[in-house]
């Protein structure tokens, strides 16, 4: 028989696994895939535009890619040592034959390399195709994935090294093997020889069997939720035989958790640090909310919300309402990469600190009226080196920095500025919001009352609470997109590894199973075992991802939507992580259970 014919046989033996390898390479090369064709479309469309993206979206794109060939380095590891496991008895004959060591290992390694060949080439088309539903659901504008020979070359290459890598483990043990025991035993291959014998006569060691006392388990009274309890013990207890395929499950559900929590802790510093920038007592007047066109307020708003019931005054009885304007400032540096950055300058009137009540000044002063002074946010202070000079340029023309402060709000990543310097030099000729505060949150009631009919139909009048909630409707969910794409990927791929991983450990545990069907227990049980393990396995790999992004990303500043904010994991991703091991752990359990279900006679269970 051919080299080639041979590895078609033995791909054709078992589908379901070779199958399931894939799936998993697949989804590993379509993270690949979409990683580095989406840099390598923004770095095109950077050149059209003259424009310089820097490094790090080249650098996240590796990050990317790297757990997806973690990924699939893990699964098919894992698979190929539980294949030469399973195969001692066919691996003997061939020895037995005359198949040298090496023609052996080299079958082998073919054996792997056809999926991963295949599902390289699979992933990258996959990529492609999924880049145009994904453009569909984010905002215009953004460049179409482009692949260069490189990136497809590399693909290529890389799936070839990764099956190379995966072989190594199973060769090591196809060298030890001894023809004459693997003909007589069909159990699986034992640890090295400690004495470094290449090839030895041994007795194949079987997996202990805890199993309890006959007459507990033949017991009447003996409830299904305590056999699946014992028969669960059971296989925990023999973990230690199959520590790379329980070390696999629990690391490619935590590549999926750190793909998730990675971009959706971003997300969650923005929500939390919008939803908490609210005092119960202020109201904001503004107009329809838009990511990309800013509120603009007629002159008269402040002075006509000035008259109204309700609002709260200062000491020297002024109404405690402002007008507030909006501008960006780029090209800051900062501090972490010296890549440009960029954030919000905020011009307020000498009422604002006072009409704030968690405003407490750090360091320095506040910005004299009619100057071109500014005050930074702690959090834009602690973001950009550029903002340690005393001076900045904005508009082209220099402003002083004079102060630091902190709201424990959204407005710490902001710079702050004079309302009528700041709108001069900006070009505005409007406010784009009304800051009031009120005597009381009760009464926000008569406030509104009296101020309809007053405003033009296109003024909002909000609780702060209210508007800021608006406000973080509106911001784009470019990062809840590609976050539960990313995770979805790696997430079919951390499927299909549970699947054959437990798949395997069923097969190496037939004898344990037929002895547990004899001893009485209900095959319910042992199936209902199998999931619990998954679940199991899959949590405690979620629960390491959490604490990995937790150390890795948590408080870490992050220069997004206009603004500096810290990046947050919380009790809401927790939950959210542990969501999706549960769904992962069933979706590669479930379907074995039932086969367990369907398979109840101790014969069967025999070749499962």
């Amino acid at each position: 028989m051919s080299p080639v014919a041979f590895v078609w046989a033995n791909l054709q033996r078992r589908p379901l696994h070779n199958l399931l390898g894939l799936s998993g390479v697949t989804m590993a090369f379509t993270l690949y895939g979409l990683a580095l064709g989406s840099a390598e479309g923004f770095r095109r469309a950077a050149l059209l535009h003259r424009a310089n993206i820097g490094k790090q979206f080249f650098y996240g794109a590796m990050a990317v890619s790297a757990t997806g060939m973690l990924l699939i380095l893990f699964l098919l590891a894992v698979a190929m040592v539980q294949n030469v496991r399973l195969r001692v008895y066919e691996l003997g004959i061939l020895k037995a034959l005359g198949f040298s060591h090496r023609r052996i290992v080299a079958l082998m390694v073919a054996e792997g390399t056809a999926p991963c060949l295949a599902g390289a080439v699979l992933g990258l088309i996959a990529a492609k195709l999924l880049s145009l539903l994904v453009m569909q659901l984010l905002p215009p504008g953004l460049p179409p994935l482009a692949y260069t020979p490189g990136i497809i070359g590399t693909g290529l290459v890389l799936a070839a090294l990764i099956a190379l890598l995966s072989a190594v483990i199973p060769a090591a043990r196809v060298v030890r093997l001894n023809a004459a025991t693997a003909l007589t035993n069909r159990g699986p291959i034992p640890p090295p020889d400690r004495k470094g014998a290449r090839e030895t006569n041994f007795t194949a060691k079987q997996v202990p069997i805890a199993v309890p006392e006959t007459d507990a388990i033949t017991n009447a009274d003996l409830r299904l939720w305590r056999q699946i309890i014992v028969v669960t013990r059971i296989g925990l207890l023999t973990l230690r035989q199959r520590l790379r395929g329980a070390l696999t499950i629990a690391v490619s559900v935590g590549c999926v958790v750190i793909a998730l929590l990675s971009i959706l802790s971003i997300g969650e510093g923005i929500r939390v640090a919008l939803l908490d920038s609210s005092d119960p007592d202020r109201v904001v007047l503004h107009a329809a909310l838009s990511w990309t066109n800013p509120s603009s307020l007629p002159d008269n708003t402040v002075r006509i919300v000035a008259a109204a019931p309700g609002v709260a005054r200062s000491a020297n009885g002024t109404p405690l309402t402002e007008g507030e304007s909006f501008g960006h400032i780029l090209g800051l540096t900062k501090r972490n990469n010296g890549e440009d950055g960029n954030t919000t300058i905020v011009g307020v009137g000498p009422l604002w600190a006072a009409m704030t009540p968690a405003f407490r000044l750090l360091a320095g002063r506040l910005p004299k009226p009619g100057t071109r002074e500014l005050m930074g946010g702690n959090l834009a202070r602690g973001k950009f080196s550029g903002l340690d000079s005393d001076v900045i340029q904005f508009q082209d023309v220099p402003w002083r920095i004079v102060g630091t402060f902190t709201t424990n709000s959204w407005w710490d990543g902001y710079l702050v500025a004079d309302a009528a310097r700041f709108k001069l030099y900006a070009q505005l000729s409007a406010d784009s919001i009304v800051l009031v505060r009120l005597t009381s949150p009760q009464a926000f009631g008569s406030f509104a009352s009296a101020l309809a009919g007053r405003l033009p139909a296109n003024i909002i009048v909000d609780r702060e609470a209210d508007y800021y909630a608006g406000v973080w409707r509106i911001v784009p969910n470019t990062a809840y997109v590609v976050a539960y794409i990313l995770a979805g990927l790696i997430g079919t791929g951390a499927m299909a590894a549970i699947a054959q991983i437990m798949h395997g450990a069923l097969e190496e545990r037939r004898r344990e199973i037929a002895a547990l069907r004899a001893l009485g227990f209900d095959v319910r049980a042992i199936a209902a075992s199998v999931v619990l393990e998954g679940v199991l396995l899959a949590i405690s790999g979620a629960l390491a991802g959490v604490v990995v992004v937790w150390l890795w990303m948590d408080g870490f500043l992050y220069n997004g939507a206009l603004t500096v904010f810290r990046a947050t994991i919380d009790l809401h991703l927790l939950l959210v992580s542990l969501a999706w091991a549960f769904v992962i752990a069933l979706c590669g359990t479930v379907p074995l259970a039932a086969v367990i279900i369907r398979k109840t006679a101790i014969h069967t269970l025999q070749n499962l």
